[in-house]
């Protein structure tokens, strides 16, 4: 697996749960709605909370493997600015298309 596939698949995870969890949420904050103001409140700052725990991690979270330095705001700026994508971990210039050493244990 290269250093590219890593960070796609933390990026696809992250994703996938917050379509999941988020509409869940929201349908758990209409259903009780009808019971109670406060429940209601409370599943719609649950809404808040994914929403906004998402876009952290995709702007803080996703670290290069190698040097552990933040590529979230970088990967970004690629992939939906005006900047073409990186190549390379602007920190250790490591290629993103280098293979990860494979653990053992």
């Amino acid at each position: 697996m290269t250093i590219r596939e890593k960070n796609d698949r933390s990026i696809r995870r992250v994703f996938r749960v917050s379509v999941i969890v988020t509409p869940l949420l929201l349908a758990l904050a209409v259903i009780v709605s009808f019971r109670s103001v406060m429940l209601f409140n409370i599943f719609m700052f649950a809404v808040l909370c994914a929403v906004v725990g998402t876009v952290i991690y995709l702007a803080q979270g996703i670290k290069c493997p190698a040097c552990k330095m933040r590529l979230g705001p970088l990967l970004w700026a690629g992939t939906w600015g005006t900047q073409s994508p990186i190549r390379r971990c602007p920190y250790c210039k490591i290629g993103f298309e280098t293979e990860l050493p494979i653990r053992k244990g």
